[in-house]
C-alpha cells in the first residue's frame, strides 16, 4: 500500500463496484456522523380528476416560499418521476443530499452557483442541471430572482442510448451536443473543520435555537404559521399588529 498526499478516498457508487462511480478524496472522513435525524414521512395530497382531459397549470403567478429545497411544490408525480415548481424566497443555510433519486433542475429564471462535492457548477436562466443521486450540494444564487423546474426520477439520469455511439459519444442528429454539457467548473478544497448541517431526503429541516429566541416577521396575511404543512401545530387564526 502506497501513500499519497491526496486524501481519504471514497468511491461514490450506486451500484457497488459494477456501475458508474466517482472517487472523492476528502481531508477529513465525511463518515463522521454526530447526529442523525429522525425521517418525516412525504405526505402528499393526491387530486383524482373526474374525467380525463387537457388541463393547463399557470403556476408563473405562484408566490416565493422556502429556499431551494423546502420551497418545492409538487404539480404531478407518478412512480418514476416527481415533477416540482421552486420559487425560493431564501437561500439555503445547509447541504442537500437525495439519496432516492437523481434531479434534473431546469433554471427558468436566475443564475447563480450550485456548490457540490464535485466542485462548483455556474448555471444560469435556460440550463438543465443535472445532479447524481448521492451528491451533497447547496445553491448560492447570486441575488437574482430565482424560478426551477425540478425533477426527481429513482432511475438513472443518463443520455439514451440511441443518440450514442459505440464509444459514448453523442452522434449527430441528437438534440444536444458535447460542446452544451459543462462540468463543475472549480473544486474548492475546503480545510475548515466543524459541524456541518446535511439535510437528506426525507427529513424536516427545522434549525433550533439553544437558548431563547425573538424574531420578528413580516409574512402575507394569507402565510400560515407552519409554512405549507398543515398538522397539529398550525394556527388558523394568528394575532397579527
Amino acid at each position: 500500500m502506497a501513500s499519497t498526499s491526496f486524501g481519504l478516498p471514497f468511491t461514490l457508487s450506486i451500484s457497488r463496484f459494477t456501475g458508474n462511480e466517482s472517487i472523492l478524496y476528502h481531508l477529513h472522513s465525511p463518515c463522521r456522523v454526530k447526529e442523525l435525524g429522525a425521517f418525516t414521512p412525504i405526505e402528499r395530497e393526491e387530486w383524482v380528476p373526474d374525467t380525463h382531459a387537457h388541463r393547463l397549470q399557470n403556476t408563473y403567478d405562484v408566490p416565493p416560499a422556502g429556499d431551494e429545497i423546502f420551497g418545492r411544490r409538487t404539480l404531478m408525480w407518478n412512480d418514476d418521476v416527481e415533477i416540482s415548481l421552486c420559487r425560493p424566497e431564501s437561500s439555503m443555510d445547509y447541504f442537500f443530499r437525495n439519496g432516492e433519486g437523481d434531479e434534473v433542475i431546469f433554471v427558468h429564471e436566475g443564475s447563480g452557483t450550485l456548490e457540490t462535492t464535485f466542485g462548483d457548477l455556474p448555471y444560469r436562466d435556460g440550463d438543465y442541471v443535472v445532479i447524481p443521486r448521492g451528491t451533497t450540494y447547496r445553491f448560492r444564487p447570486d441575488g437574482s430572482p430565482q424560478r426551477y423546474l425540478v425533477f426527481e426520477t429513482p432511475g438513472l439520469i443518463e443520455i439514451p442510448r440511441r443518440y450514442r455511439n459505440e464509444y459514448g459519444q453523442i452522434v449527430e442528429g441528437a438534440p444536444y451536443y458535447h460542446r452544451d454539457i459543462h462540468p463543475p467548473t472549480e473544486l474548492r478544497t475546503h480545510r475548515e473543520e466543524g459541524e456541518f448541517l446535511v439535510v437528506p431526503r426525507g427529513v424536516e429541516h427545522r434549525p433550533v435555537a439553544e437558548e431563547e429566541a425573538h424574531v420578528l416577521l413580516f409574512e402575507p396575511a394569507s402565510t400560515l404559521n407552519t409554512g405549507n404543512v398543515r398538522n397539529e401545530r398550525t394556527v388558523a387564526d394568528l394575532e397579527r399588529i
